[in-house]
């Protein structure tokens, strides 16, 4: 098989989908639809109807780690959901920390020094808590005002935070770049030349 290669893919989020497109698309792959976007729990739950669909054509599915203890033991929640074009990835502990890990890009998106950013971005234990007090800093205010929530909002990121994020992904993300910095991107980046080998024989 020759040309490019299209793998469907099944996310958390509008986030997840932007950053998995760039993670595809790094990988020489491209994404013929697009599923989920109903959060974690949907993608687990969901997940072994796709590892069927995937003993004939090509899927990622993934999902954040979160509070899990490990990324298998979130891979574990979703049963058994092994197939020969399936990849099921875990970020660890959520996408957040595979954006953070491109450290200079983001740092230039919300105008900040890359010296604010952690250099072992899978060892942040609240991706997501870090990433707003980082954009809390920002020379920017539109990033200060869209990212950081309003104290009295009661809620933990700013109105514009999936809008500016997917748009840092589109326009300034590059996964090959981070993955020196994120040991579980790295480790996904490889699974999916792996699967995008298998479809080029």
């Amino acid at each position: 098989m020759s040309g490019q290669q299209f793998v469907d893919m099944v996310v958390e989020s509008d986030v997840d989908a932007a950053a998995a497109r760039k993670i595809l698309a790094s990988c020489q792959l491209s994404v013929a639809r697009e599923f989920g976007k109903h959060g974690k729990e949907w993608v687990l739950k969901n997940a072994s109807r796709y590892s069927l669909a995937a003993e004939v054509s090509p899927y990622f599915l993934l999902v954040d780690q979160d509070d899990d203890a490990c990324a298998p033991s979130t891979l574990k929640k979703a049963g058994s959901v092994r197939s020969r074009l399936l990849v099921f990835r875990v970020a660890t502990r959520s996408i957040e920390s595979w954006l953070m890990a491109d450290a200079e890009a983001l740092a230039d998106f919300l105008a900040v020094s890359p010296a604010h950013i952690p250099p072992d971005t899978d060892a942040i234990t609240d991706p997501k808590a870090v990433l707003v007090g980082i954009a809390s800093i920002s020379r920017r205010r539109a990033i200060r005002e869209g990212m950081v929530p309003r104290a009295e909002s009661g809620r933990k990121v700013g109105a514009a935070y999936e809008t500016m994020l997917i748009e840092f992904c589109a326009k300034h993300y590059d996964p090959m770049r981070a993955a020196p910095r994120s040991r579980s991107l790295q480790r996904s980046i490889g699974r999916l030349q792996e699967l995008e080998a298998e479809l080029s024989r």
